[in-house]
């Protein structure tokens, strides 16, 4: 298992919550400002960018090769 660099990062609308995405497609979702992970999800490819929706329900995440719409909460 190697260690990746974070490529993306965003704050949910509220600043509740912080994602992180690598460049070997693991996202993470963070609770602020404890700083606690409370999700992980591996996808199969580089994360390049993450947004949250208006309400910080989804998070949608752009990868090298396509775009995923994920539930947060």
């Amino acid at each position: 298992m190697g260690t990746y660099s974070i490529n993306a990062t965003a704050y949910s609308p509220d600043g509740s919550l912080l994602a992180s995405g690598t460049f070997d497609g693991k996202l993470k979702i963070w609770n602020m400002p404890s700083g606690t992970q409370f999700k992980e999800v591996s996808l199969a490819y580089p994360i390049r960018k993450i947004q949250f929706s208006a309400d910080g329900k989804q998070a949608y995440v752009v990868t090298e090769k396509d775009v995923q719409i994920l539930t947060v909460k």
